[in-house]
């Protein structure tokens, strides 16, 4: 059964999920909010999946708390908390310091936490603006809009970092300005592992020599006429480099981009080895320039290999 079966029931959760709020008893025990509306629920012959998504959609209440473990519960426990998330923001209520009246890291640690744990690889900016079209009379604006995308990946850093991650690979992969959060998780790990690999030194090595002079490129344009044989061989070693990336990056494989890309230290050096990047003929020298600027897109693929802290 896919996600599109759960549609009506999903629906129906969310129309009764707040329901039990104006009941007596959840008035005199807050703490039962959800618990009760389950279990009016299923006494009112509702659909078992919507009573149990009615319980769920508020989870995780604390940290440590478990996740929603039906659709219905997972859809409406994602919409709520960007919907909420959404409105505070746009009013300018925005948490700082340690003030947070509304709970709103937690709420963001929720979603955090359900991306991660069902693996739904979506962009974080195209759930901020699904949820913002809920609103007709506010608009979060360009500023609050990316304070709300950098409120979600703080907490992503917080989580990455009580689960033990160094700091500079969470920064490096965090300048990669992706918002798909299972996909920086991936990076942060795979990153993590490479480092402590064999290949490690041919990627960092590889990279500092194109970094280093790919910043002077002037353009990405090229004119194949001013080739040299070890220009065409480079030319042709960083095509193929870029479609074996895409290949491993369509299927999240960041650590094969990572061995690919300290695979590619060999094509690097005998580059450097054979030619004068700085050529005195200017076309020569923008050719040499713009396939390096191409390259250091390429290793940027999981992150700013810059702010990797060597022998900490």
């Amino acid at each position: 059964m896919g996600y599109v079966d759960h549609k009506e029931t999903a629906l129906r959760t969310a129309l009764l999920g707040k329901c039990d709020l104006v009941s007596q008893m959840v008035y005199e025990f807050p703490e039962l909010q959800g618990i009760m509306g389950e279990k009016y629920a299923l006494a009112q012959g509702e659909d078992p999946t919507v009573a149990t998504g009615i319980r769920e959609h508020y989870k995780p209440r604390f940290a440590g708390d478990s996740l929603p473990s039906t659709v219905e519960g997972t859809v409406v426990s994602l919409a709520d908390k960007l919907d909420t998330l959404v409105g505070y923001f746009a009013v300018g209520s925005i948490p700082t310091g340690s003030q947070d009246p509304f709970a709103l890291r937690r709420q963001a640690q929720g979603v955090v936490q359900i991306l991660i744990h069902g693996g739904y690889d979506v962009s974080l900016t195209s759930l901020i603006e699904v949820a913002e079209l809920g609103y007709h009379d506010v608009r979060l604006g360009q500023e609050n809009g990316q304070a709300l995308l950098d409120f979600f990946l703080a907490r992503l850093r917080v989580l990455l970092t009580d689960q033990g991650y160094a700091y500079d690979v969470i920064d490096a992969v965090m300048a990669s300005r992706d918002d798909h959060i299972p996909s920086l998780l991936g990076r942060v790990s795979a990153l993590t592992e490479f480092l402590t690999g064999d290949s490690y030194e041919d990627l960092i090595t590889g990279f500092e020599r194109v970094a280093n002079l790919a910043a002077k490129a002037e353009g990405d344009a090229l004119d194949p006429s001013q080739f040299a044989p070890a220009d065409r061989a480079f030319y042709q070693a960083l095509e193929e480099l870029e479609q074996t990336c895409k290949k491993h990056l369509a299927r999240q494989d960041f650590a094969g981009i990572l061995q690919s890309l300290a695979d590619f230290r060999l094509h690097v050096d005998g580059f450097f080895a054979d030619v004068m990047i700085m050529d005195s003929d200017r076309a020569v020298r923008a050719n040499r320039l713009a396939m390096l600027s191409k390259a250091h897109g390429l290793y940027g693929l999981c992150g700013d290999l810059r702010l990797i802290v060597v022998n900490k």
